[in-house]
């Protein structure tokens, strides 16, 4: 688990909030959730692959976490607690 959880709007129309927890949460909506539309840049490339080391065994989860968000602030699916950011 991360010690902070992050909140993106994801989904195949990214009309659906995911609170991801943990690395394997993480590589699931980046995965199978992460919307159509949402653009896909460096940062998601990245972030797909410390995922992939972290579920490997291969790096630390909040390494990855931090990854994740990035990747989610290029996407524009990155939110506060409350709403979008």
């Amino acid at each position: 688990r991360w010690k902070e959880s992050v909140h993106v709007q994801a989904g195949r129309y990214g009309s659906t909030r995911y609170v991801v927890q943990d690395v394997e949460k993480a590589a699931e909506v980046m995965l199978k959730q992460w919307p159509r539309k949402a653009p896909r840049g460096p940062a998601n490339l990245k972030a797909r692959q410390k995922l992939l080391d972290c579920l490997m065994g291969k790096c630390d989860p909040e390494a990855a976490r931090r990854t994740f968000i990035a990747a989610a602030q290029e996407s524009g699916i990155l939110m506060k607690r409350e709403g979008p950011i």
